[in-house]
């Protein structure tokens, strides 16, 4: 029961992460709405990223399959739809140009200009990989290399120019995961107490809309910290929250959780093709700036993605296993 427990509401603050992601990404939200989702929706992933991790050291194997082979694959997918609508990308350097993209792997431009939110992956790649080598450290001494991150964070932050697969953004991803690591090696569960819920929930929510309105609009993808203390507490505090609440929550979200990856990776081409079909081909008139554009987006984005995440991992490995033994053969 209690591993159903904590499946439920690790697919839950996954869930609520990438409804956090999508919103954000779509032209609807704006002003402090934004800056708040923005200010947690990253460092949520990290976190819950550290939380899961092994206690043992994983095979490079293991991060190339669950991580570098979805990037390659949605980069594909991405461009393959980014092509026809943008007539420039039309010609051999424009194809080029795409496919330097995603060898760099960084989120600011013009690099996934694509489908700007894969810069996760690689960065998770890249960061996977540091902290699968130092988390055994933080079972003995979790303040100390909590402070050598921090200053990697504030060393790093001065890098004038970004580095491929966001390893300039390691530090930061690598200080979220090994705090999500040392949580769950300190069996932290007294937030998700029932007494403690209303207080927590008013503290983080509170924290979260202060951090937003003092540190303004960040973005990780872009290595936009603002001020790092704050962006810091930011991630962390809106992360509180929205544990809180799965901890708490039953219902369908849970569903979204689990299908987070292809939410996160697809949402916004398949943005871009909603625009094209209602804008284009059914001549709607519709104005994207509005909030219930944003809801009426995120429902058929996952109404669509859903069925194929469903699909994939159902037929996918099988696909794979037969273009294997007849490439043998």
């Amino acid at each position: 029961m209690k591993d159903i427990e904590r499946t439920e509401w690790i697919d839950n603050l996954k869930g609520f992460g990438v409804l956090s992601v999508m919103l954000y990404h779509h032209a609807g939200i704006s002003g402090l709405v934004k800056d708040y989702l923005i200010s947690f929706n990253v460092p949520l992933f990290f976190i819950v990223y550290g939380y899961l991790a092994s206690d043992k050291k994983q095979k490079l194997s293991t991060f190339f399959k669950k991580i570098v082979y979805p990037y390659l694959f949605f980069s594909m997918i991405s461009i393959l739809i980014w092509i026809p609508i943008n007539k420039t990308e039309q010609n051999f350097d424009g194809i080029t140009h795409l496919l330097l993209g995603v060898a760099y792997g960084v989120g600011s431009h013009p690099w996934l200009s694509f489908n700007i939110a894969l810069w996760f992956l690689p960065c998770l790649f890249i960061s996977g990989l540091i902290f699968d080598k130092i988390k055994i450290y933080s079972i003995n001494y979790p303040y100390f290399l909590l402070t050598i991150i921090f200053l990697l964070v504030i060393a790093f932050d001065k890098i004038s120019f970004r580095l491929p697969w966001g390893l300039d953004l390691a530090p930061m991803a690598i200080l979220f995961m090994t705090i999500g690591y040392i949580a769950r090696q300190n069996n932290i569960k007294i937030l998700s107490s029932s007494r403690h819920t209303p207080d927590v929930l008013i503290i983080t929510i509170v924290i979260s809309y202060l951090v937003a309105s003092i540190n303004g609009h960040v973005g990780m993808g872009f290595k936009e910290y603002g001020n790092i203390f704050l962006f810091v507490l930011g991630g962390l505090s809106g992360t509180l929250f929205w544990y809180v609440i799965s901890r708490n929550y039953h219902g369908f979200i849970s569903v979204i959780g689990r299908h987070s990856l292809i939410l996160f990776a697809m949402h916004l081409p398949v943005y871009f093709l909603l625009n094209i079909v209602f804008l284009d081909f059914l001549k709607i008139t519709i104005d994207l700036h509005q909030p219930q554009t944003t809801i009426i987006y995120i429902v058929l984005t996952i109404s669509l993605l859903l069925p194929l995440s469903v699909f994939s991992r159902k037929h996918l490995p099988k696909l794979i296993k037969l273009t294997a033994q007849s490439c043998k053969g």
